[in-house]
């Protein structure tokens, strides 16, 4: 089973807009030609801030995207989406409640971290029941959860002050069952791998803009292109992952300073 992570594309209403001098639009086009390039994705995650002002048309300029795309896409929302007005959008939607889809030997989690009003993300307490439920359901399958908040610090203060607020409740119920393999987020636009209690927690680089690792203040990477991850999770319970960056472009490349 092969999963190709997509996070972070801060798709405008207004074509034009730029963010921090990145056509977000072309970068999104880009990831999205070169995993159906590869030809041996099985399913396609968007862990959150597909669009960065929650407008209709960001989600309208997706779906016209996706639509074209022979890839099944599941996606979870993050701080920047408005999951109402991707709904409206025909094709595209965000899963906004604990879900889970079985695939092979593997139960993937599909988690909601969106906190109405806040940057910070959070999940609530019917869905913490539902994830511990979910879990305890899969038995001995192996499993991996999809989500847009990190659920621990990355060292980067300013980001790490958005992560997940009930991190800890979260743990509760992840750290008592030895099946969960990982956690995969975006927010934070950076490439991290963290361990906890066994657990190993990847946050995954935007499809446009990228931010400076262990930076006290907000911070952007210009150096580093766009990019996706790619999973690969094996039949004996094991996983792999790459990180794939693009080729720099001038169509999208974050202007040097």
């Amino acid at each position: 089973m092969r999963i190709a992570q997509i996070t972070d594309a801060h798709i405008f209403e207004d074509p034009a807009t730029r963010f921090e001098g990145c056509d977000t639009r072309a970068s999104f086009e880009a990831v999205l030609a070169e995993i159906q390039s590869l030809g041996n994705i099985d399913l396609i995650v968007a862990t959150g801030d597909m669009s960065m002002d929650g407008g209709f048309v960001s989600y309208r300029f997706l779906n016209s995207l996706f639509s074209d795309c022979d890839i099944p896409i599941l996606a979870v929302p993050g701080n920047h989406d408005e999951p109402s007005a991707a709904s409206q959008s025909s094709n595209f939607y965000f899963l906004t409640s604990a879900e889970n889809r079985d695939f092979g030997r593997w139960r993937f989690h599909f988690l909601n971290t969106k906190k109405d009003g806040d940057e910070r993300g959070e999940i609530d307490s019917k869905d913490l029941s539902e994830l511990a439920r979910n879990i305890v359901s899969a038995g001995r399958r192996p499993q991996i959860i999809f989500m847009h908040h990190p659920p621990l610090n990355v060292g980067s203060a300013w980001l790490d002050d958005m992560k997940l607020e009930n991190a800890s409740d979260f743990w509760h119920i992840v750290s008592q069952n030895p099946n969960v393999k990982g956690v995969f987020c975006g927010h934070v636009h950076q490439d991290n791998e963290i361990s906890r209690n066994g657990v190993r927690v990847i946050t995954t680089p935007s499809t446009c803009v990228q931010f400076k690792r262990h930076s006290r203040i907000y911070q952007i990477e210009r150096l580093l292109q766009p990019g996706f991850r790619v999973i690969e999770a094996q039949d004996d319970g094991s996983f792999s992952h790459l990180l794939v960056r693009l080729e720099p472009s001038d169509e999208f490349s974050v202007p040097l300073l």
